[in-house]
């Protein structure tokens, strides 16, 4: 369950590590292979072994994802975390970095190419238009995700991250403005427009 969550929110733009108890010595409430995913946000699926030591981890973890970077942390407990137990840990820390996802608004002829482009750099695609004759399996096959019907409705119910770029290319300016008004507070990486 833990592990296809962590595929599932990764594939929807939520950056993540995997955190393993590599070594173990002394007293101590962590058992070596003992894993827990950190998100982005700090929330968590598994256990460490709670208290400081996994206080402390999750906040380094979300840090690193940050970052970008993984690495061991190891942790003298007395010292390091004040915890009476008085052993050692190390843990080592995996970064995850998510998909990034292109989100395009508007199915037509700068769309198609945009989509073809952005699978070369292995970008997850999401495609929205109204039109059903422009959001086809035949003209998009390699899009991972294709949404039909109102625009601004649509993108008023999904779901962006902070790893989301969005390019809005419908068929007119009315059309790119209303996308454009009701994207414009979201917090993504990236909000383009056609001019």
């Amino acid at each position: 369950m833990m592990f296809e969550k962590l595929e599932r929110e990764v594939k929807n733009g939520k950056g993540a590590a995997l955190v393993t108890v590599v070594r173990s010595s002394g007293s101590t409430p962590a058992e070596v292979g003992k894993l827990m995913v950190v998100y982005d946000d700090g929330q968590i699926d598994g256990t460490i072994g709670g208290g400081n030591l996994e206080k402390t981890t999750i906040g380094r973890a979300v840090e690193m994802i940050r970052k970008g970077i993984s690495d061991t942390i190891s942790y003298d407990l007395s010292k390091d975390l004040s915890m009476n137990c008085g052993g050692h840990v190390e843990v080592f820390v995996r970064v995850i970095k998510p998909d990034y996802r292109l989100i395009i608004v508007g199915g037509g002829h700068i769309a198609y190419y945009l989509n073809k482009l952005a699978k070369v750099i292995n970008f997850r695609t999401i495609i929205f238009d109204s039109r059903a004759e422009m959001l086809t399996k035949d003209r998009y096959g390699e899009a991972d995700e294709l949404v039909l019907g109102g625009v601004v409705e649509n993108l008023s119910t999904f779901n962006f991250t902070e790893n989301d770029f969005i390019v809005v290319v419908t068929h007119g300016h009315k059309h790119d403005e209303d996308a454009l008004f009701e994207i414009m507070d979201k917090n993504v990486k990236y909000i383009g427009a056609i001019g």
